[in-house]
């Protein structure tokens, strides 16, 4: 009976086949084009990210620090490092037109000359929290090849100037060390462009970007494949199933199972056209195929269940977009958890969604099967297909059909 109910659902859409096929790739060629039109107009508007610098030590090094860190290649291009006093930083802090504060303390370069790493205080402004991701970011990355010149200059004072005899060659020479180690440690230009790609969007912007598409897309077709056809069983095919004693097991199967085969057909020819476009072999992977299945099986889940519960379908409509647009934002598919406030990435790991984007970047980064990933999403569907069956039965028992909605 459930391939029954399946193959009636499935020649209803294929009776409509532009349709059928507007849904197929219609929102995927919508928002490519809003996203090719975003990427030009932000690349056109890209301005550097503002920070006031009060250097408070005043040493040469810092100066010749803080001199070199603007010339820097990749540095140079995202912030502008503007000399301020602590006044004029807070000024520009409350009207908006920095970013960040960063506060170099008195007697940072001495406590350097001796050994001891004093921390570079970063105020970063609420109001500006992509920005102030940024720059926090590209700060430490730069602190780390710091630490590693710091870690140089205490190599060469104990082995070999520490030993000088006279006081004025230890200073001079230690200068001339923190000079070099720092400036060789800054001359870095391609691989700290490599690193801050990685630190925005693990798998690389590019390739975040087709998964944001591939998901995006795929979630709006979805809601709109639920609202067309849902209503292909008329009143007539109703009355015959009821007769027919076709109980809730059986309507919540068979609609689970026409989701999760559109979706999964959907998704590989989705993956196939992007692979090429794109040229992302992995996305035709057999663990890539893998996760795209995964994502069917939950959106299929959730979708089956919504039908049960809610019978408005436009109140259906707007629940799903609630639940797929905070799911993506969470999860880090539309923006990288690296720019999400804290407790937003202390949720992430229990949506589904989550599940399925770290799925793709353990195939694109180690190349390897996310099993753990793939059980979660399995179980999760499960879940909620027993819950929509469970409350199909409770509502067949109530109103003697499941067709009859419960509101």
């Amino acid at each position: 009976m459930i391939g029954t109910l399946l193959k009636y659902r499935w020649k209803n859409i294929l009776h409509q086949p532009l349709l059928f096929l507007m849904i197929l790739f219609f929102p995927f060629v919508l928002i490519g084009l809003v996203g090719v039109g975003f990427f030009q107009y932000f690349q056109g508007q890209t301005e550097q990210i503002q920070v006031a610098v009060v250097d408070e030590d005043q040493s040469p090094e810092t100066r010749t620090l803080l001199d070199q860190l603007q010339k820097e290649g990749a540095l140079g291009e995202s912030l502008s490092l503007i000399p301020m006093t602590e006044g004029e930083a807070r000024k520009a802090m409350e009207n908006g037109s920095t970013a960040a504060i960063v506060t170099i303390p008195p007697g940072f370069t001495n406590d350097l000359r001796h050994g001891e790493n004093r921390p570079i205080h970063v105020m970063t402004s609420s109001e500006k929290p992509l920005a102030s991701s940024m720059v926090t970011i590209l700060l430490e990355s730069g602190a780390r090849y710091i630490s590693a010149a710091q870690s140089g200059v205490n190599t060469v004072y104990h082995l070999y100037i520490k030993a000088l005899d006279s006081r004025e060659e230890r200073s001079e020479l230690l200068q001339q060390v923190i000079i070099q180690f720092t400036l060789f440690a800054l001359n870095r230009d391609q691989l700290f462009f490599t690193e801050k790609i990685s630190l925005g969007a693990t798998v690389g912007w590019i390739q975040h970007g087709v998964i944001a598409l591939m998901f995006t897309g795929f979630i709006i077709s979805s809601m709109i494949l639920q609202t067309i056809f849902n209503r292909t069983i008329n009143c007539t095919i109703q009355e015959r199933l009821i007769a027919m004693n076709v109980g809730s097991a059986v309507y919540v199967f068979s609609q689970f199972l026409l989701y999760l085969t559109y979706f999964s057909m959907q998704l590989m020819v989705i993956a196939l056209l992007l692979s090429k476009v794109f040229t992302m072999p992995w996305l035709i992977s057999l663990p890539a195929v893998v996760t795209c299945l995964g994502l069917a099986l939950a959106t299929a889940s959730i979708l089956s269940l919504t039908d049960i519960v809610i019978a408005s379908p436009s109140v259906k409509m707007t629940i799903n977009a609630i639940l797929f647009a905070t799911g993506s934002l969470l999860s880090g598919i539309l923006i990288p958890e690296i720019y999400l406030p804290e407790w937003m990435n202390q949720l992430s790991p229990y949506l589904p969604w989550t599940w399925i984007y770290q799925s793709f970047e353990t195939i694109i980064t180690d190349n390897s099967w996310p099993l753990t990933d793939w059980a979660w999403i399995t179980l999760f569907a499960l879940i909620l297909l027993v819950l929509s069956a469970g409350y199909g039965k409770i509502k067949e028992g109530k109103y003697g059909s499941v067709f009859f909605p419960s509101g």
